[in-house]
């Protein structure tokens, strides 16, 4: 088997497109990169649009990236430095320090991907009777307040805003839309388990309808896709920067035995 780095280079040689992950407090600001050169010490990405305080922060932090590329039906991931850039590098040339190790993702049908306050997903969720047509906009009476707690490409997990309302049953038809970036997924869905929560909000889990193998459906399931594989690269990336700054923490200081 390959070095998993292999991969990393196959990338830069090809000049890969990629995404770059800056840490802003908790949250995460995403940008769209691509490789450029290899280095020794350093790999070279296209400029970012990300305002330069941020960047000097960053670098002045000592603060951990995330790079994030396709490789074949892969994502590969890896968490690392911006490093001051090199008197001979291009101006616009954004450096990371070549890490240690990349990680790859393998893509699973069945991977359910818990969804973070700052995944930039959003949902909105409708009840709908069993003979309504899907793509038809049902009155807003039918919206319910939901946030989205968990998805793959089957289904997904819902907390549901019930105050007021009569909480939704099992078997319960919905019409729920998922929104990120470009893509947008208009699915058809069954609530399979519910129960309420002491907030006063219900816990639901939706089970989506098999989409058709045509035209529409493809495409359906290609942004469906698209948005679990963001999810699990941001949720793979939260954990190894939280693993990183343990590491860092755990570190004897220099002054420890002053």
């Amino acid at each position: 088997m390959p070095d998993s780095l292999d991969l990393l280079r196959e990338a830069i040689s090809k000049r890969a497109a990629a995404v770059v992950s800056l840490p802003t407090g908790n949250a995460f600001r995403h940008f769209k990169s691509r490789f450029l050169a290899d280095g020794e010490e350093a790999v070279l990405m296209q400029s970012i649009p990300a305002e330069p305080a941020l960047l000097e922060k960053v670098v002045a932090d000592s603060a951990h990236v995330g790079i994030a590329f396709r490789s074949g039906p892969n994502k590969v991931i890896f968490t690392s430095l911006l490093v001051p850039r090199a008197a001979a590098a291009p101006p616009d040339a954004l450096p990371v320090k070549y890490p240690r190790e990349v990680h790859v993702i393998q893509r699973r049908s069945s991977y359910r991907v818990t969804v973070a306050d700052d995944s930039q997903v959003e949902v909105r969720v409708w009840r709908i009777p069993d003979h309504a047509i899907l793509r038809d906009r049902p009155s807003a009476a039918f919206e319910i307040g939901a946030k989205l707690m968990d998805l793959s490409v089957g289904g997904l997990g819902l907390n549901l805003e019930t105050s007021g309302e009569p909480v939704l049953a099992v078997d319960q038809r919905l019409r729920v839309l998922l929104h990120f970036g470009d893509d947008e997924a208009l699915l058809d869905a069954r609530v399979r388990h519910a129960h309420d929560l002491p907030d006063k909000t219900q816990r639901v889990g939706a089970q989506f309808k098999k989409l058709e193998n045509d035209l529409e459906g493809r495409q359906t399931q290609s942004k469906l896709s698209a948005i679990v594989a963001h999810l699990q690269r941001q949720e793979i990336l939260r954990a190894r920067l939280k693993e990183e700054m343990n590491n860092l923490n755990m570190q004897p200081r220099d002054d420890a035995a002053a």
